[in-house]
């Protein structure tokens, strides 16, 4: 845990996953806006609090890192955008190459 200033929320009691190679489990997340100021024990998050800083028992609740996934259909995407056709399902190394060469003249 590092930033200076006090965190808006921290999460506490947690199994927080990381992710990271030098620390792959902690206990507790301290948070800023919309900003993660550390990952590490529950007495380092709560020694960061201030005046205002929430704090949330997770109860050993696991937290994850969070994923963004559009979950797009890619035919259907294409089509929306009105400049490709529509196309027939096909075997993804055929989609791949035609993806490729439509994106070198979108380069070009």
């Amino acid at each position: 845990m590092h930033d200076k200033r006090p965190p808006d929320l921290i999460l506490i009691n947690a199994n927080v996953i990381t992710l990271d190679p030098f620390l792959h489990r902690a206990e507790a997340v301290a948070i800023c806006g919309n900003r993660i100021l550390g990952v590490g024990t529950n007495s380092k998050a709560r020694n960061l609090t201030g005046a205002r800083t929430r704090a949330i028992d997770c109860t050993g609740k696991t937290i994850v890192p969070g994923f963004i996934d559009s979950h797009m259909h890619l035919s259907a995407f294409a089509e929306s955008l009105g400049e490709f056709p529509r196309v027939e399902p096909c075997v993804c190394c055929d989609l791949s190459k035609g993806l490729r060469a439509d994106m070198e003249v979108c380069i070009d």
